[in-house]
């Protein structure tokens, strides 16, 4: 497709970012912006050189997954009750088993995450912090995917302490890749993670640069526990007495464990919450925000591959599943955390929190999705917005477009070579088995594993 090529996607349904459906519309863009959302027939008017026909679908913003580890998914179904309890399962699991990934296969982890984001509709998203960045920048750029690049960024882990000064100097070399086009933040391990000098040069960094910045934030009790004996305060005061709230972007990712003191300080300082419903309640617990989302700024994300099928759609039906079960149980309110504000979370609001203009009023950016609702588990389909939080799933999504790219047409990945991708990973699994063995015999819980127990 040529750069300034005019395409206008028509379908029976358009819904923009705050949730309004439009019936019978056609989006028109060219390169990498949106021109106008206009009748089906008007839409000639703009001259494109092709026309997409999609009269079964819904054409809606593209997702944005808030909160992922793109070198977590070859974990995935290693993980099991037995290892969820791990006190806590990131310094003991998932952040050893990072480690032991060379160039190669952080590469591939982080192919195989984006081949599954764009499957489901994700047009950007935010790594939590990559062990081998490097990979994930040559991934995005082979793919023309978007999102934010961060480093797995800490200098304490279970008694080690690795050098304030050489962390701080990895960030700077990757900080000056932004010049290549690249999307590149600051990434904040966990607070209990990193010491007071290198939380305080990480926020002078996003600043002196302009960038934006993520962190795990209270994500178990043990965490609001450290700041407090250490700091006094608990962690969302602790982050914002010493200045890291005047970073933007700033994405709290979880924060499952905020008191009313710090959900008054994200609702006053406009801060971004990232919820993952998934795993928030595999590994942490109940969230508060279908109780206290009110002038809230939240966005949904997936965590990454190791836990879920990184499917943003099936995120909002846990969401909304679990929003009713909390306020019914609480208060026997069944209408809150309603689908046109989870709609909201995932698409434009999403999109406030990262920094991004996601919509499709013109001039914002071509980043934008389609789904096919003609399928035997959707219809019939009377309300769209109502479909896609309850109903529709990844499995539906036939066409995704960023900044002006088909990375998904008709059904078919673009910039990648699935059957290729699928084939190298499964050659890969005995390899892998290898590497998780040797790293579930060293963890602290009973019954020890066997090689026969782990692959019979």
């Amino acid at each position: 497709m040529k750069s300034n090529m005019i395409v206008s996607v028509r379908g029976r349904y358009v819904i923009t970012h705050e949730g309004e459906v439009l019936r019978d519309k056609a989006v028109v863009f060219e390169e990498n912006r949106i021109l106008a959302v206009t009748d089906v027939g008007r839409d000639v008017e703009y001259k494109p050189e092709e026309i997409v026909e999609r009269k079964h679908h819904i054409v809606m913003p593209g997702f944005i997954d808030c909160h992922t580890h793109t070198q977590q998914i070859l974990l995935r179904t290693s993980i099991s009750d037995r290892e969820l309890p791990l006190p806590p399962i990131w310094t003991r699991y998932l952040i050893p088993f990072e480690r032991m990934l060379d160039d190669d296969l952080a590469y591939l982890s982080s192919l195989l995450s984006i081949a599954g984001k764009i499957s489901s509709g994700v047009v950007y998203f935010v790594e939590a912090g990559a062990p081998r960045p490097y990979a994930l920048i040559k991934a995005l750029k082979e793919t023309k995917m978007q999102g934010a690049v961060t480093m797995s960024t800490f200098d304490v882990l279970d008694g080690e302490t690795p050098n304030t000064r050489e962390v701080l100097e990895e960030v700077e070399r990757l900080l000056a890749h932004r010049s290549e086009g690249n999307d590149v933040w600051i990434s904040i391990r966990q607070v209990t993670m990193a010491t007071r000098e290198l939380i305080e040069k990480l926020r002078d960094l996003a600043l002196k640069h302009n960038v934006g910045l993520t962190l795990h934030l209270s994500e178990y009790q043990g965490e609001v526990d450290y700041t407090l004996a250490s700091y006094g305060m608990r962690p969302l005061e602790f982050i914002d007495h010493i200045g890291l709230t005047r970073v933007k972007p700033l994405v709290i990712a979880h924060g499952v464990y905020l008191s009313e003191a710090e959900i008054n300080i994200v609702k006053n300082k406009n801060l971004g919450i990232c919820w993952c419903p998934t795993v928030d309640s595999l590994v942490m617990g109940e969230h508060w925000i279908p109780l206290s989302y009110d002038d809230l700024l939240f966005g949904v994300g997936s965590d990454g591959g190791a836990f879920t099928n990184l499917d943003i759609l099936h995120e909002l039906k846990v969401a909304r599943a679990l929003g009713k079960a909390i306020n019914a149980s609480l208060k026997y309110d069944k209408t809150s955390l309603d689908s046109k504000t989870l709609f909201k979370a995932a698409t434009g609001w999403g999109g406030s929190i990262v920094g991004r203009r996601i919509g499709l009023k013109p001039g914002d950016e071509a980043s934008f999705i389609v789904i096919n609702h003609k399928n035997i588990k959707t219809i019939p389909l009377y309300d769209p917005v109502e479909a896609v939080v309850s109903f529709i799933e990844g499995e539906s999504v036939t066409d995704v477009i960023v900044r002006g790219n088909f990375l998904k047409k008709n059904g078919a990945l673009t910039t990648i070579d699935k059957e290729k991708l699928e084939n190298l990973i499964i050659e890969l699994i005995p390899k892998l088995e290898e590497k998780i063995y040797e790293l579930k015999i060293k963890l602290p819980i009973q019954n020890i594993y066997s090689r026969r127990a782990l692959y019979s």
